[in-house]
């Protein structure tokens, strides 16, 4: 353990402060630390049995779990919001049935709704941004109707629910919350509805890039107005990436237009020289992964910003491409940002702030070489070009 991640693990039980809000960047030990502080809860005389710990997906749940009974430590819940809504709500949903696939029906409904918007991706259609209000809320009232038609509860449904009941209002003295930047309103008032004495939270707001679920970054950053009897933290030793990745790193979310400052360190000593890989010439996409394959025999990780092009690559990369969204949390040794261009990244239909983020995201997955594949459509390259061009070794292609 660093002094900072002992720090972070300590505080909370050891002053009258009510709740800790741990800035943990990229790297930086943040499920180590959490597991430390659970741990150095117990010893400071809280119950297992009083103690919650909430994770953002059902899989770090599962490796929470793991985790604990490997330190020998429990507690009473650890696993998503909506499962802890759904365990404390018990009978008040009777009568329901879950709703499984609400995303996919949501999709569907957008889509068969407004056809004109076609050519938008889904994700981006189904958070209402690019709806204008009357379509939203035609949108809104099918959906409605759709539930109570066929008497079906959703997660997000359930998490109202237990917070209008009340419903785990002080059956917690603990609260444990990871991935804190990712909260929603929704989801802040549920915490709050809990009345934990002591509420611990861990996040990054450089890492918030779910805004299409709801998510807003600006509840991690106004912390400390929020919650007033409480104290920040940080955690900024990265133990992931070697040096020339985690500068380029600090360096990228800085073209964001706010954003909490710190300044990570790398605890590797630098390595390979970022690159970027710059077509000479238009093609398609599937013609650049091509030949981007030829150059680099053992690319690593393709990391794409749409599903769309992830499919037009996957024919050159099949076993190694994916999402830069559906990267998070995860580490490989080279990491591909592939589709530096207009059309992909940053996303013409995205917030630009959370684009910025979301690349952030991905430059910070790689352990050992971080690579860039940019070009040109129309005459035109990606605002990031000239960000990437300052920074990292250009290779023509």
């Amino acid at each position: 353990m660093t002094q900072e991640q002992e720090k972070a693990a300590q505080t909370l039980w050891k002053s009258s402060t009510r709740a800790l809000q741990i800035v943990a960047g990229a790297g930086s030990g943040k499920t180590t630390t959490m597991l430390e502080a659970l741990q150095m809860a117990a010893q400071a005389g809280y119950h297992p049995d009083e103690m919650a710990l909430i994770t953002f997906t059902r899989k770090a749940g599962k490796e929470m779990e793991e985790r604990q009974h490997k330190k020998g430590i429990t507690s009473a819940f650890t696993g998503t919001m909506h499962a802890l809504a759904l365990k404390l709500i018990g009978g008040t949903a009777s009568g329901f049935s879950v709703l499984a696939n609400g995303e996919q029906i949501k999709k569907d409904m957008i889509r068969t709704l407004f056809p004109w918007y076609s050519h938008i991706p889904i994700d981006l259609l189904v958070n209402g941004n690019i709806l204008n209000k009357k379509e939203n809320e035609t949108f809104q009232n099918e959906y409605k109707q759709h539930k109570k038609n066929n008497r079906l509860i959703e997660f997000d449904d359930m998490i109202s629910i237990a917070t209008k009941e009340k419903a785990g209002e002080r059956k917690f003295r603990v609260l444990f919350v990871d991935e804190f930047q990712d909260t929603s309103p929704d989801q802040l008032a549920f915490i709050q509805s809990l009345q934990a004495q002591k509420l611990f939270v861990v996040g990054d707001d450089w890492q918030s890039i779910y805004a299409f679920r709801g998510a807003n970054v600006s509840l991690s950053r106004n912390f400390p107005k929020i919650f007033p009897e409480s104290k920040r933290l940080f955690l900024t030793r990265n133990f992931r990436s070697q040096q020339r990745i985690v500068t380029l790193g600090n360096r990228a979310i800085r073209l964001s237009s706010e954003f909490v400052p710190k300044n990570l360190k790398a605890h590797h000593a630098a390595a390979k020289p970022c690159r970027l890989f710059l077509a000479m010439r238009e093609r398609s996409p599937a013609e650049h992964a091509q030949i981007f394959r030829e150059i680099c025999k053992q690319p690593g990780q393709i990391l794409a910003r749409t599903n769309y092009l992830v499919d037009r690559i996957a024919g050159s990369f099949p076993e190694n491409t994916g999402t830069m969204h559906s990267s998070k949390g995860l580490e490989y040794d080279t990491v591909t940002l592939f589709g530096i261009a207009p059309s992909y990244m940053p996303h013409p239909h995205g917030y630009t702030d959370e684009e910025i983020r979301l690349f952030y995201v991905g430059i910070t997955r790689a352990r050992h070489e971080i690579n860039f594949v940019a070009w040109e459509e129309k005459g035109k390259y990606s605002r990031l070009l000239p960000f990437l061009a300052n920074h990292c070794r250009i290779q023509y292609f």
